[in-house]
């Protein structure tokens, strides 16, 4: 995206994000549903996002002039004129922008944001989707975390955003509205924390703010992907094939294959792991966990952590973690 135009045709912008395209010979800004169309020449078609307090910074410098060329590129958006020449560095996917006014904002291009909605939503039937209280987003450290999940299984998808934040950001978009924005055609997503709850999210078609939806569970979203102990590593194959009936009990010991059998006790998988954690044991419903696995079906070995017989099970591959909830049985063997 490339144009030119008079700084002073451009009214004043509003904190936060805001949607920066052309269109013929002119130039608009979009933000919080108002849209701004100001005259432009030599333009070149094209779209971007761009924090609206740094952009005016930019314009507002003793050394920028009247006519001023803006470009976006893949290293961010640079403002140049009479010889000055300031980029913002801000609209790489994946990076934190700090907008100086403490609620930070990240950008998701299309295809990272349909990786992590395969992830989460292909194992989820139409008959248990009401059952989901939304996608949560959360923003912790230099992490970036979408969970999602239903009564009895929660999907955990992080991605490394590059720069530590020092305070979190949460918030929790409904199903209908995650599904919205899955059916737009964009390049680009930008999410942005508010710190009235809501997210807002600009997309190349438009912009939208997002209330924040409460999102209950029985377990508690921070406490299902609690650690607390070693993982296993164990080949998926074994667990993608085999799997007794329903209620099912696993079992891991230090040096010991990990061992899975039927309610009657009669051993169904016996697999080769590393483990050198302490023995545990959990209730399962098998038939879930044949569904747990289903985002995970491509990996060649997956890690099993089993903290105790009430905590969930977690089954890891790289940056997708899912939660199967347990089952609470009474064992006689």
């Amino acid at each position: 995206m490339k144009a030119t135009f008079n700084k002073s045709c451009l009214p004043p912008l509003m904190v936060g994000a805001v949607r920066v395209s052309t269109e013929g010979g002119n130039l608009h800004f979009e933000q919080n549903r108002l849209q701004h169309t100001i005259p432009a020449t030599a333009v070149e078609q094209g779209v971007t996002t761009v924090d609206a307090e740094l952009l005016t910074n930019i314009l507002n410098k003793p050394e920028c002039g009247d006519s001023v060329t803006i470009e976006s590129s893949d290293r961010g958006l640079f403002v140049a004129s009479s010889g000055f020449r300031s980029g913002t560095g801000r609209t790489n996917p994946m990076s934190v922008l700090d907008c100086g006014f403490g609620m930070p904002h990240f950008a998701l291009d299309a295809a990272q944001l349909q990786e992590i909605s395969g992830a989460m939503l292909q194992f989820v039937s139409e008959a248990v989707r009401p059952d989901i209280r939304g996608v949560n987003v959360k923003l912790s450290g230099d992490s970036l975390r979408f969970r999602g999940g239903n009564d009895y299984m929660m999907v955990d998808y992080v991605v490394g955003v590059g720069v530590s934040v020092g305070v979190d950001y949460e918030a929790t978009i409904t199903l209908s509205d995650f599904t919205f924005l899955l059916r737009q055609t964009s390049e680009m997503y930008t999410f942005e924390f508010k710190q009235d709850g809501t997210v807002l999210i600009v997309y190349n078609l438009g912009l939208s703010s997002f209330k924040t939806a409460k999102f209950n569970h029985e377990y508690g979203v921070q406490r299902v992907f609690v650690e607390n102990g070693d993982w296993a590593s164990i080949p998926i194959d074994y667990l993608l094939h085999g799997l007794p009936g329903q209620h099912s009990k696993l079992s891991l010991a230090p040096g010991m294959p990990l061992n899975i059998r039927n309610q009657k006790g009669t051993e169904i998988i016996n697999a080769p792991c590393d483990y050198r954690g302490e023995r545990r044991k959990v209730g399962f419903n098998a038939e879930r966990l044949e569904k747990c696995l289903q985002p995970l079906k491509d990996c060649e070995s997956i890690r099993i952590h089993v903290s105790g017989p009430e905590d969930p099970i977690l089954l890891n591959s790289g940056q997708l973690t899912v939660a199967l909830m347990p089952e609470r049985q009474k064992w006689t063997y």
